[in-house]
């Protein structure tokens, strides 16, 4: 089967859609299918015949122009969306009526859109590990805590609508050191830059070859977003830092509450300014969550999904 993945082929995967995207096309593969990665726009993937598009990003008003433009030339391919970063409201739309065969999403979003338009619509998570490796050859035991104040992460872009600032706030306020690993590919806002550094926060843009290592380095992983329009609705760094073995401060944002609301693993609030350290050392120090309960994020169940498998 040959599928294409409409996104970014370029740079490194150090940015949450391109690990989406990098780790589906390695599981499609994985799974005997040719896949390419294409923003689809070349003549290479406009010219070439897919049985399978997928659109992982957005879905934006751009997207759909672009989904009714591919659907005019690939009229025999199944064209899918997982909606991860939806900017459009649930509302009835001629191309996704048109031109999308189907949905396959978690987002409540893209549930509603999915109904309102009549599109089929299969519940699966986007993710970016694969179970069955983590399982053999990952080591998810607690890592071990340093002698001092915590040490706490914070995996994203720099830009002020993360509300970064308030977390570096709160980090010197408490007396712990705080890191931001920001994409080396997409660029950052300097004046943000100077406000951390200004507060003591540590940027680090470095491409990281191993990143579920370089998570384990920290005692404590913040998500401090509020905007929905800056980040994932189910952020991937909160599972990629479950997954390696650290517990979780983050606000109520996107479908947290409803992926993780149940768990002593992740502590949600909206008031950072309200938590204090006895919180964060007792959460830092719980045990880590069970492998188990990550398991629907495998990017293997996302890919099967996709060609049809059970």
């Amino acid at each position: 089967m040959k599928i294409l993945i409409v996104g970014d082929p370029n740079g490194r995967d150090d940015e949450g859609m391109k690990r989406v995207n990098s780790h589906l096309r390695s599981e499609l593969i994985a799974l005997g299918h040719h896949c390419t990665i294409d923003n689809g726009l070349s003549l290479k993937a406009n010219w070439a015949s897919w049985d399978k598009i997928v659109f992982t990003a957005g879905p934006t008003q751009n997207t759909l122009h672009k989904i009714a433009a591919m659907r005019i030339i690939h009229q025999r391919s199944e064209i899918i969306l997982t909606g991860l970063m939806p900017s459009i409201t649930a509302k009835r739309s001629f191309v996704l009526r048109r031109s999308v065969d189907r949905i396959v999403s978690e987002n409540p979003q893209m549930l509603a859109i999915a109904k309102l338009n009549d599109v089929p619509v299969v519940q699966q998570a986007a993710a970016t590990f694969s179970f069955q490796k983590f399982v053999r050859d990952r080591d998810r035991t607690k890592p071990k805590r340093a002698e001092g104040p915590l040490r706490v992460l914070h995996v994203g872009h720099l830009n002020e609508k993360r509300n970064v600032n308030e977390l570096a706030t709160l980090c010197r306020k408490l007396g712990y050191s705080i890191t931001f690993l920001v994409s080396s590919t997409v660029k950052e806002e300097l004046e943000e830059r100077r406000r951390l550094e200004a507060l003591g926060a540590e940027i680090i843009s470095e491409y990281q070859e191993d990143l579920y290592e370089f998570y384990r380095k920290f005692d404590l992983y913040a998500f401090p977003v509020k905007r929905s329009d800056a980040a994932i609705a189910m952020p991937l760094s909160i599972i990629e830092a479950l997954l390696s073995g650290l517990n979780v401060l983050t606000t109520d944002f996107g479908e947290v509450s409803a992926n993780f609301g149940y768990s002593s693993c992740v502590h949600i609030t909206n008031a950072l300014d309200k938590v204090t350290a006895a919180q964060l050392e007792d959460l830092a120090n719980r045990p880590v969550m069970k492998i188990e309960e990550l398991r629907k994020y495998d990017t293997r169940q996302l890919a099967q999904i996709i060609t049809g498998r059970p």
